[in-house]
């Protein structure tokens, strides 16, 4: 778990300056649960998230999970209440899970394939033009969740 060292630190450190709050975590049963209402597996590094974290709130934002280990949760902040919506009113295709989602701007989303199953790249899905932008934000979950982080910290630093 080498590779998560950054994302505990940086959650470490926003804990100091910003009221961060976390959702998790979540177990294996839950995740499975969750999995079957998507309709597809997650990616392994969202698994290891959601197991870890479960959902991260932050200034009024989150990253899409699972709130207090309930796979039953829907609303808007965890990965089925965003999807859901994502899916009935911006036309999100079946086959992706929502892992940020600011309600009517954009969604990024993560793809339920068996090839993204390693590789978990983010992608941009467009809510207005009703498609994918054409490359991946970022090769993977692990490096968008460090991204964000990042941002977060210096953010309230400032």
């Amino acid at each position: 778990m080498k590779a998560w060292k950054p994302v505990d630190e940086l959650i470490n450190e926003l804990k100091t300056i910003s009221d961060i709050e976390l959702g998790g975590p979540a177990s294996p049963e839950t995740i499975m649960q969750v999995e079957r209402k998507l309709g597809g597996k997650l990616p392994v590094e969202v698994v290891t998230f959601l197991g870890k974290y479960g959902q991260v709130f932050l200034n009024d934002e989150s990253i899409s999970g699972i709130y207090d280990n309930d796979a039953e949760e829907e609303s808007n902040g965890t990965i089925v209440g965003d999807t859901e919506e994502c899916r009935k009113f911006f036309g999100l295709p079946i086959g992706f899970a929502v892992v940020e989602y600011h309600s009517g701007d954009y969604c990024l989303c993560v793809s339920l394939t068996e090839e993204a199953q390693v590789s978990s790249p983010v992608l941009d899905y467009n809510v207005f033009q009703r498609k994918f932008e054409e490359h991946p934000l970022y090769d993977s979950f692990l490096k968008y969740l460090i991204s964000y982080l990042t941002q977060a910290v210096e953010i309230n630093i400032d």
